[in-house]
């Protein structure tokens, strides 16, 4: 139960940053490169874990998987720097994590 609930919420929480992150027009724009990546990301990714179930004890796909989940913090952080303004601009300054 744990691991459909986890990967329900791992899904919407995506959704829910690009929709916070991208205004309308970059999203269009994005849309079909985050769903040719998505569908390339199911066929790699089931064959990538029949290799790890088969080179890896289940202790350490989730050592791995617990890496994966923490690399994912740096990767968000430029992506704030990355992402236009609302005046077209991208922004300069080293952002933090706003708090609504």
């Amino acid at each position: 139960m744990w691991v459909s609930v986890f990967g329900l919420v791992v899904v919407a929480q995506l959704w829910a940053f690009a929709a916070d992150s991208f205004n309308l027009k970059s999203g269009q724009r994005l849309f079909p490169v985050i769903m040719v990546g998505a569908n390339l990301g199911a066929l790699v990714g089931a064959k990538t874990a029949q290799l790890a179930v088969a080179a890896l004890t289940p202790v350490g796909l989730m050592i791995v998987a617990t890496g994966t989940l923490v690399a994912t913090i740096w990767l968000a952080r430029p992506e704030r720097r990355a992402v236009p303004d609302a005046r077209g601009r991208r922004s300069s300054s080293n952002t933090r994590w706003r708090r609504a």
